[in-house]
């Protein structure tokens, strides 16, 4: 079922204590530059300090399905390239170029209309084209398999966060979650996030039925 992550180190003050954040990251994933990671975290906490919890959090993700560096670098500051909070050149700056495409990718994948999944007057078999039509399109959309990789993560975190959201956007994402983002981490074998975006889009969809799974 839903899993819950551990709280952030903080300091005594309340702050989040980057340089132990990096330290127990690295500790499990070796191949990470700390130096390179507690700069760019550090610079996301000075330039947009309410996107740094949301990016720490889909940074651990990434970096635990064993990603490379820039790969845990574009998960950090995606969701400041997805607000469109930073230009190109302190994001450049900030990540490097290879880290910035990555995240920017990820975003320009974000702009893409997926489905109108309430459109009801869709028969089911022109609803299913259409879902198929936009698997192909996304597999098309990605050339760097990281790309696919930080997106379905973000999927993830978003449904995760999702409790708190108004209920049609809350069942909106979790169809999505369902019908298109579940079968292309299967296609792309990432069971681990495969099996996470259906078991969550299970608890918005069927709340009933997810409660009875969980208590057996």
């Amino acid at each position: 079922m839903v899993k819950v992550r551990a709280d952030l180190p903080r300091s005594p003050e309340g702050r989040i204590n980057l340089p132990l954040w990096v330290d127990q990251l690295c500790e499990n994933h070796e191949h990470l530059n700390s130096d390179q990671l507690e700069q760019v975290a550090a610079w996301l906490e000075d330039e947009q300090p309410n996107l740094l919890v949301v990016g720490l959090e889909l940074a651990e993700m990434v970096a635990a399905l064993k990603m490379d560096q820039a790969s845990v670098l574009a998960a950090l500051v995606y969701r400041g390239v997805r607000e469109d909070r930073f230009s190109d050149q302190q994001l450049i700056a900030a990540v490097g170029q290879e880290a910035a495409g990555i995240a920017q990718s990820v975003a320009a994948m974000a702009t893409t209309s997926l489905l109108e999944m309430s459109n009801s007057a869709l028969l089911e078999k022109e609803r299913q084209d259409q879902v198929e039509n936009v698997k192909r399109m996304l597999v098309s959309l990605i050339e760097d398999a990281r790309v696919a990789v930080v997106k379905l993560a973000e999927r993830v975190l978003m449904l995760r966060r999702a409790k708190s959201y108004e209920t049609s956007r809350r069942k909106r994402i979790a169809l999505e979650a369902r019908e298109i983002f579940a079968p292309l981490a299967g296609r792309l074998g990432i069971w681990q996030l495969k099996w996470e975006l259906e078991d969550l889009s299970l608890r918005y969809l069927h709340e009933q039925v997810y409660q009875d799974i969980a208590r057996q």
